[in-house]
């Protein structure tokens, strides 16, 4: 068992501890709240646990051998689909389809799917299970917008930051050599980058005073750009990303809280 498959094990662990805590709490305000978001979170964050724990499971089982097609993968292909299905819930009429982000999204999600192929050689696993991630990805951006919850100086620094990891992705796929070992250093750059800058977007959404959904969307954003960005890179980015993801359901349970609390959601 290598070092890496460690402190991914532990790192797994301890997030799967995070995760009962946040799906007790969840329960409680469902329970207490009726409300249908909450519930889709909870149902979400379950999935979560589950895909974690089959990981820390098969990790102890069979360290060597790549885990197959399993548990793990529909336990978070559902996760996200719950997800989407809540914000689909908050977005009431507002069902016109925002073609410019639908492509942005298709596309940025694209070089990810590309990136799973190249290392997996999976090709059918990974495309239908990237679907859930362009639909999560686009009900967020729209939502961002929609809510103005980045200043248009923040939507100009993420979509340039995305460009540059696409751009760097796709050298990192098709590249060898040199062409490789700089596309690799540079999607790693822009990834701490954007996770910082949206780490940072995070504590500071958390803390004003009303957000209407824009924690909501924040968060989960944060959340998903950190699971994507896991793939895609080693080294100390990828420690760091790890660190974040195992935060990442704390603070979307902070938000689920702050906007139930304002009564944003029911």
């Amino acid at each position: 068992m290598s070092i890496l498959l460690i402190y991914d094990i532990v790192l797994s662990t301890i997030e799967a501890f995070v995760l009962i805590y946040v799906i007790w709490r969840s329960y409680k305000m469902v329970m207490a709240s009726g409300s249908v978001w909450v519930l889709f979170f909870l149902a979400s964050m379950i999935g979560l646990l589950l895909s974690d724990l089959y990981y820390i499971t098969y990790s102890f089982i069979d360290p060597v051998t790549r885990m197959p097609f399993a548990f793990d993968e529909i336990a978070e292909f559902s996760m996200l689909l719950l997800l989407a299905a809540g914000f689909e819930s908050i977005n009431g009429s507002k069902k016109k389809i925002n073609i410019p982000i639908l492509i942005f999204s298709v596309v940025y999600l694209a070089v990810h799917i590309a990136a799973w192929i190249a290392w997996s050689g999976e090709w059918i696993q990974d495309i239908v299970f990237g679907i859930p991630y362009i639909y999560l990805f686009y009900l967020l951006i729209t939502g961002i917008i929609r809510t103005e919850a980045f200043s248009k100086r923040e939507i100009t620094a993420f979509l340039i930051l995305s460009v540059i990891t696409f751009i760097v992705a796709a050298g990192e796929i098709l590249g060898e050599g040199y062409i490789f070992l700089i596309s690799s250093r540079g999607v790693s750059v822009a990834s701490i980058i954007m996770e910082f800058g949206l780490l940072y977007k995070v504590i500071k959404t958390l803390k004003e005073p009303s957000t209407k959904y824009r924690s909501l969307y924040v968060t989960v954003l944060f959340f998903l750009m950190t699971l994507l960005d896991i793939y895609i890179t080693e080294g100390v980015v990828y420690i760091f990303n790890n660190l974040f993801l195992v935060i990442s359901p704390a603070v979307m349970y902070l938000a689920v809280k702050k906007e139930l609390s304002q009564s944003d959601i029911y």
